[in-house]
């Protein structure tokens, strides 16, 4: 069953203000995918230099599946993703699996 509610936008910024309004009125915990990857991982750009381009955006991926699996393993949570995170076939089939999807679009004022 899915508990959890995943909001995915271009522009981060605005949908981690829109994840944590949305948490706060639906009383739900919020979680931002990128915050968690800093966390883990620290500086990815020291990460690619140390192990080259390739093998450190491996690495990296890699880090990033294993951090989704564990923030789709949480219940009742808002979680902001970048879309680029849902470009992996095995994290976009875990986060569906897990999380109702809400894709945001802004569009510029007139």
């Amino acid at each position: 069953m899915k508990t959890n509610i995943a909001l995915v936008c271009l522009f981060n910024n605005y949908s981690r203000n829109v994840s944590k309004l949305l948490g706060d009125k639906l009383d739900m915990f919020y979680v931002d995918i990128e915050d968690m990857l800093d966390f883990e991982l620290g500086d990815m750009d020291h990460i690619r230099d140390v192990l080259g381009d390739v093998e450190g955006e491996k690495y990296i991926n890699k880090s990033r599946s294993k951090v989704v699996d564990s923030i789709c393993s949480f219940e009742n949570t808002v979680i902001t993703f970048s879309p680029s995170v849902l470009f992996d076939k095995k994290t976009y089939k875990k986060v569906t699996q897990s999380c109702y999807v809400v894709y945001l679009q802004i569009s510029p004022k007139h």
